[in-house]
């Protein structure tokens, strides 16, 4: 496992090395790169400036190669978690000490949360196909396939698709979600399918369509959650069951 998020470790000789890039969630929310949000603002920083945007996604590799089991007090609960499990995608690359102590979100644990996974999976092929740099590529494609990885333990059923775990496990921090979702199902289902893309860009033909399959059963399972007019919130049976989500077609949108 990797001791920091340091993601000029990823760059191959005689790519150029621009440096790191830090920016704030806001001035009340002092976190830095953090990712969830960088999902949706990451747009303008690959179309204006895309070796930054590049930058901070080889930070976001390198972070899933982390584990730091040094423990913090989560605010909800006042429980203990590891700060950083293998795996996991960072909510955000740190405060105090960013690179080597990530994760400065202590609400909840997010190496549970099932959206930040997929959305490093959907952004960096994104990039790819933006910036077209193979290299890249083949340099942070080790860390998706970890991440992809890593979801599989959400999979409770085994039926190809992540349930939420009836607390707010994704970037809408205060709603909760149970089951199969209409948010985190969506980037699930979009994630598969571009893991199988990139794949295929890297020349691992196994992975290719083995990502497939995945995304064809996962899509399958998804589809449940239409109601004829909508993709209901999530499989809960509760009473916000078929509330709409404004923001639930995000994976859709992204491929």
């Amino acid at each position: 496992a990797s001791k920091s998020a340091y993601g000029v470790s990823l760059l191959q000789e005689g790519e150029e090395n621009i440096g790191q890039f830090l920016y704030l969630e806001g001035i009340e929310y002092q976190m830095w790169n953090t990712y969830d949000v960088h999902f949706y603002s990451s747009f303008s920083l690959v179309m204006l400036f895309p070796k930054l945007e590049l930058s901070v996604q080889r930070d976001f590799a390198a972070a899933v190669l982390m584990h730091d089991p040094g423990k913090m007090k989560l605010l909800h609960d006042g429980q203990l978690a590891s700060r950083k499990v293998l795996g996991a995608v960072p909510h955000d690359i740190g405060i105090n000490d960013p690179w080597f102590e990530v994760n400065g979100y202590n609400l909840y644990n997010t190496d549970t949360w099932k959206d930040l996974n997929p959305k490093f999976v959907l952004q960096v092929y994104r990039d790819v196909v933006a910036t077209g740099d193979k290299k890249f590529a083949q340099a942070v494609w080790p860390s998706v396939y970890i991440a992809i990885a890593y979801m599989d333990q959400f999979d409770k059923d085994g039926d190809g698709m992540i349930e939420n775990e009836g607390f707010p496990d994704q970037t809408y921090d205060t709603w909760s979600v149970s089951g199969v979702s209409a948010y985190s199902g969506g980037l699930w289902v979009a994630a598969l399918q571009a893991a199988s893309a990139l794949a295929h860009e890297v020349g691992d033909k196994g992975s290719e369509v083995y990502f497939w399959l995945k995304f064809k059963k996962a899509k399958v399972v998804y589809e449940k959650l239409w109601n004829g007019s909508y993709f209901n919130y999530d499989s809960s049976g509760g009473s916000s069951r078929s509330s709409i989500q404004a923001d639930q077609l995000a994976g859709q949108w992204y491929v």
